[in-house]
């Protein structure tokens, strides 16, 4: 398994000042160079897939990874973001306006509000977990972009393409998955309503299209069992519907703190929240970020986190049991929850087709292990995603050959 290392370098309106010294930029460009470029891509074995129904068969040996760092640029973006990069001057007032969030939010997330969101100030809403861990627009929008040509293939632009976000959250990739034109359906999952309600109103002020965005109150883990190959297995799916039902007719009859009653099926802004039983027939790819451990994440260390270590998702929620996975050994631990490896073991059971956003110290090996623990074979893409010259975060690219950003830069050489 090999992990080619890519960069992007992605700007947006709001950067005030020269992201990098000279110094910072001679630095980076030595420290590119002394990088060692032994392997060629004859040494990258092509990509492959095994899908295996029982996950106790696939690969547990510590096997080969070997880490590759390539200096071609994700295809199609560098170029074009370099092209839109513009310095412009601070608004009036925009550094002195206060936080009106604090202490809850801190300041150094309201200061990045309209870098998360480009029309922050018509409105978007957001709660105190959204304020750390919506991406930033310029970054969702050029993983939107990838994972759209990657779920369309050689049919790009001419295939209906359905994506699966699995955790929603208050709506940044969501809002740039609806704004790509093409995609043509989003299903956003998230346990929480209330971030769901939040995203449906984010959209509305983008104005997505109502028929491109599906919001669903469950357990994105549950979502992801009732699909295998990128098909809805109705009989997994049926097995789901009559608790979540059954849940959320007790939960209509419940009044909330505010005096609303929540309802099982509503429209926000025109968009519509419910339960599985809106799951569409066929999904084409599969974006999943999910919490990484707080605002802590960092603590870890340089390259040191770890899928297996530092990333859980929780299997069991006590708000909303009608929408736990069921018991299955195969993806579940004694401790009710999957690690990051396991979680990609079971996306990639629902769609081969994967973008992982993880934190930028993320181990790169690990990456790979994950990658053949889950069927896949031969290569991944691990893109580190530099906004206005700094590294923010990383996606990992699973489910299509990459040795062509190799090959790009041997011909080049």
């Amino acid at each position: 398994m090999t992990v080619i290392v890519t960069r992007v370098d992605l700007f947006d309106e709001y950067m005030y000042q020269q992201p990098q010294s000279k110094i910072e930029q001679q630095h980076l460009a030595t420290k590119q160079q002394s990088l060692p470029h032994a392997i060629t891509s004859q040494d990258i074995e092509p990509f492959s897939f095994e899908f295996d129904k029982d996950v106790n068969k696939r690969i547990r040996r510590k096997c080969d990874v070997q880490v590759l760092r390539s200096n071609v640029a994700s295809k199609g973006f560098i170029h074009e973001q370099n092209a839109r990069k513009k310095i412009v001057s601070i608004p009036p007032g925009f550094q002195d306006k206060p936080n009106p969030f604090a202490p809850e939010v801190h300041d150094k997330y309201w200061s990045q509000r309209r870098r998360l969101f480009s029309k922050f100030d018509d409105g978007i809403e957001l709660d105190t977990e959204g304020w750390y861990s919506v991406t930033p627009e310029v970054i969702s929008d050029h993983v939107a972009e990838k994972l759209a040509r990657m779920a369309g293939g050689d049919e790009y632009r001419n295939k209906q393409v359905c994506i699966l976000e699995a955790f929603c959250g208050c709506g940044g990739n969501a809002v740039s998955f609806g704004k790509c034109p093409s995609i043509d359906l989003t299903v956003c999952i998230d346990i929480d309503r209330s971030k769901l309600r939040k995203a449906a109103h984010n959209a509305s002020i983008y104005n997505i299209p109502k028929e491109k965005l599906i919001f669903i109150e469950a357990n994105a883990l549950t979502v992801l069992e009732c699909y295998r190959n990128g098909d809805l297995q109705t009989e997994v799916q049926n097995k789901y519907l009559a608790r979540n039902l059954h849940h959320r007719l007790l939960m209509s009859m419940m009044v909330s703190s505010s005096g609303s009653r929540p309802q099982h099926t509503e429209t926000i802004d025109g968009y519509t929240i419910g339960g599985v039983e809106l799951l569409p027939a066929n999904i084409h790819g599969v974006h999943i970020d999910p919490p990484w451990g707080g605002v802590d994440y960092g603590t870890s260390g340089k390259n040191s986190y770890d899928l297996t270590r530092n990333l859980f998702v929780e299997a069991v929620d006590d708000r909303h049991q009608a929408f736990d996975i069921s018991s299955n050994p195969t993806h579940r631990s004694e401790s009710e929850s999957l690690d990051g490896r396991q979680l990609l073991a079971l996306v990639s059971d629902a769609c081969n087709k994967v973008v992982y956003s993880l934190p930028r110290n993320t181990n790169k090996a690990c990456i790979g292990q994950a990658a053949l623990r889950a069927g896949y074979r031969g290569n991944v893409e691990f893109e580190e995603q530099f906004l206005n010259g700094r590294l923010k975060c990383i996606s990992a690219y699973f489910g299509q050959d990459f040795r062509s950003l190799v090959l790009q830069e041997e011909s080049r050489a």
